[in-house]
């Protein structure tokens, strides 16, 4: 455990203690020591690892998307949102921050990707696949096809 996680966890341990004084539950809190300034720890060699990525191929892709419903009973559209996640490499939260008519037009050969909507604040104009039009003939939403508001729901 490296020092400064320490720190944190004694520091928690103290404002812990403290409350349970005030509340009565303890008479006297115990005096917690922190630990020395020189210490530095080390890194655990059990801490969790990340996962691997799924790799998928294009024919993968194409059987996951075409597996997924159309609507969902709710009026959701996860295979036009999957389809054009998928064509434009694109996060989700961009994806839902997209609005139409500002960012997306019926029919449109690019996709207008604005700084506020991107996590890296990066803007930029994407070409569409006939694949990603045809997957967005308008906005899907919550509530079906819409011609306003956001291009794809979560």
């Amino acid at each position: 455990m490296l020092a400064a996680t320490a720190r944190k966890e004694l520091a928690a341990l103290r404002g812990f203690l403290a409350w349970c004084q005030e509340r009565g539950d303890l008479a006297e809190a115990p005096v917690v020591r922190g630990i020395p300034k020189g210490v530095t720890g080390t890194r655990s060699r059990y801490r969790p690892r990340k996962r691997a990525p799924v790799l998928l191929t294009a024919g993968e892709a194409e059987r996951v998307i075409a597996a997924m419903p159309e609507r969902t009973s709710r009026g959701g559209t996860p295979r036009a949102w999957a389809r054009v996640a998928w064509e434009t490499a694109l996060r989700r939260a961009t994806i839902a921050a997209l609005r139409a008519p500002e960012d997306y037009r019926r029919g449109a050969a690019v996709l207008v990707v604005r700084a506020e909507a991107d996590k890296s604040r990066f803007a930029r104009v994407l070409p569409l696949t006939a694949a990603a039009r045809a997957a967005t003939p308008c906005a899907p939403t919550r509530g079906g096809c819409s011609r306003s508001r956001t291009i794809a729901s979560t």
